[in-house]
């Protein structure tokens, strides 16, 4: 099993992702059709699970399903246009090829939103977290609810080991790393991180190093966390 990445250098930053296992691959959240099937040369779209509903994670699905005659696997409520081939339920694991996939509620973003997490033998787990978590950040909450997300990383605080390699849908480290340092949180960790990181399109987020620089990780309330949100989304 290997999780697939490639950064779309678009003005929203995103990356088409998804996971390969033998001939088979799974999609999501598809802004660009044509970039998805770029991301898997040889090997066939089996389905296409979708975090939520924006458009930049659900454009791609309908021309996707066409070429590729691939299932869409969606969040239970989540209204689109499109045909849904199977709505998804909180807490189901569900085993595909060599690896599970735990189906995670995550709101806050936006109402629903969920994330996957992967495990596979051998393997550290996989966190597929739509725009829940980004390198050094979170979602922003404009069709959301802060304080829902503050819970919603609280969960994930409880659920997911320090070793989870976390895969979310858009690069903003370098932005959130000076938001950071604004806040004056931990900045020896955050310089760390900048001086580490040369591309901020291959960094890898782990669970671990999120813990230690990223001011929304940290044992903050939620006032606080709410506070910083806000503050973020004017910087």
């Amino acid at each position: 099993m290997r999780i697939c990445r490639q950064f779309l250098d678009n003005p929203l930053r995103n990356y088409a992702l998804g996971i390969e296992s033998l001939d088979q691959s799974i999609c999501f959240d598809p802004f660009f059709a044509n970039l998805s099937l770029e991301l898997f040369i040889n090997k066939k779209i089996d389905s296409i699970w979708l975090t939520h509903a924006h458009n930049d994670h659900i454009a791609g699905v309908e021309e996707l399903v066409k070429l590729t005659g691939a299932k869409v696997y969606s969040p239970f409520g989540m209204e689109v246009d499109f045909k849904v081939d199977k709505f998804l339920k909180v807490n189901e694991v569900y085993k595909w090829q060599d690896f599970q996939i735990e189906v995670l509620d995550t709101p806050g973003h936006i109402f629903p939103h969920y994330s996957f997490l992967i495990n596979s033998i051998n393997q550290s787990p996989k966190l597929i977290c739509g725009d829940t978590i980004f390198a050094g950040g979170v979602g922003n909450c404009r069709n959301g609810d802060a304080g829902i997300l503050y819970e919603t990383i609280q969960y994930l605080k409880r659920v997911i080991s320090d070793d989870t390699e976390i895969f979310c849908s858009h690069d903003y480290l370098f932005r959130n790393l000076n938001f950071a340092l604004m806040l004056n949180f931990n900045n020896d960790e955050v310089l760390k991180i900048q001086k580490k990181v040369k591309d901020s399109t291959l960094y890898q987020m782990t669970w671990r190093e999120e813990k230690k620089y990223n001011p929304f990780i940290q044992n903050i309330s939620r006032e606080e966390f709410i506070k910083f949100r806000t503050l973020r989304d004017q910087y």
